[in-house]
């Protein structure tokens, strides 16, 4: 699959991947106290509402950016979630460490949370079609 991208799209979708794990992490980091709120469920089920159309967009902007063509989306779906997925194997492990300000009872929020914009990367990479 990745021969359907050129070096340097398998390294920007790569980097891009990394930036938008970074902006997330930062995102949940500073605002995770009230975003992933054991005691607030309306508001977190909000968050889990706006993360799918917000993946869609981002990974329909990384696409346009690089001119991926359906063929390589898959691929380029699959860069765009790897770094984030390997970082945030150690960010969750080690949970207390990285999110010092977020209750032990979000974890469980921020890891569905995850799963479900990584999947939902992957799905629009898998599905999306020309336009």
């Amino acid at each position: 699959m990745i021969r359907n991208l050129s070096t340097e799209d398998v390294r920007a979708l790569f980097g891009f991947g990394v930036a938008v794990w970074l902006i997330a992490t930062v995102v949940f980091w500073v605002g995770g106290p009230v975003l992933l709120d054991p005691d607030a469920p309306l508001i977190v089920f909000g968050v889990f509402f706006v993360a799918v159309p917000t993946m869609i967009v981002v990974t329909f902007a990384a696409f346009l950016w690089r001119e991926i063509r359906p063929a390589a989306r898959p691929a380029a779906a699959i860069l765009l979630v790897v770094p984030g997925m390997l970082l945030d194997v150690v960010m969750v492990s080690f949970f207390g460490t990285f999110f010092p300000n977020l209750e032990r009872g979000s974890l469980r929020y921020l890891a569905g949370l995850l799963l479900l914009a990584y999947v939902t990367v992957l799905l629009v990479g898998l599905f999306s079609k020309s336009r």
